[in-house]
């Protein structure tokens, strides 16, 4: 069973994201060919800058719209009318809110790599390839660390981290949507109190762990287990609101 919601909320998802996946690289490949012209007035200058800005915009928005998507899908299956049919589905609340996670990562994976994609093309070119080569090799003379260790850390930092930020706004938005009045307003209210009630632990704990530890990599450890924790909480107790607080529009 949870096969088929993680299929059906992979394709509500990403189905909304295929416009954002094809204007970025049709767009991409429009700056590529605006800045090869060669142009010599004022009129071509501001033709460029204002294609190569309304492309950065466009990433900036990617990331934007692919946020609210998933947002808008996770209060329509739980909390409005599609909730109904959600809730007397024969699964646990933990296995909704696990395929509804996942599909978010994936999204904001396939957006990243969309993009990434879509820079390629727009500004690939042999000259930056070799100045980027020649900025790590003089980075990774200079830097005392493990360059590899750090940039794996840093990576699996960020997912975690980013499992956490999506975690804390769903748990927002189930306290929210659990009042009889005014939903949408008690979830801003709750995302912001959870974002600083997590945000004033976190930085408490570093202040004092980095007080009594020197190692890096053992203070990077433990930032990793808060954060794990506050994904804990953050899961256990969405579910236990789904659960036992609703209140369907």
């Amino acid at each position: 069973m949870f096969i088929k919601i993680f299929k059906y909320d992979f394709v509500a998802i990403f189905k909304k994201l295929i416009p954002v996946f094809i204007a970025l690289p049709v767009l991409s490949i429009f700056v590529r060919i605006v800045n090869s012209i060669n142009y010599g007035n004022d009129i071509s200058t501001l033709t460029i800058f204002s294609v190569n800005g309304l492309f950065l915009f466009l990433i900036v928005a990617s990331y934007i719209a692919c946020g609210i998507i998933v947002l808008f899908r996770y209060v329509k299956s739980f909390f409005k009318d599609q909730g109904y049919l959600t809730h007397t589905l024969p699964v646990g609340k933990n296995s909704l809110i696990l395929s509804i996670v996942i599909n978010t990562l994936l999204a904001f994976i396939a957006t990243s790599i969309i993009i990434f994609i879509s820079i390629v093309i727009a500004y690939y070119s042999n000259n930056i390839i070799d100045e980027l080569k020649n900025i790590l090799q003089s980075f990774e003379i200079t830097y005392e660390g493990n360059f590899i260790l750090d940039v794996l850390y840093s990576l699996v930092s960020k997912m975690i981290s980013s499992i956490e930020t999506v975690l804390l706004i769903f748990l927002g938005i189930a306290l929210g949507y659990s009042h009889n009045k005014n939903k949408a307003v008690m979830s801003v209210v709750y995302c912001l109190v959870l974002s600083f009630g997590i945000s004033f632990f976190e930085n408490s704990m570093n202040l004092v762990f980095s007080n009594i530890i020197n190692s890096a990599n053992m203070l990077n450890l433990i930032k990793i287990i808060e954060d794990l924790i506050v994904i804990g909480f953050s899961y256990f107790f969405t579910v236990f609101t789904l659960n036992k607080g609703l209140n369907l529009e």
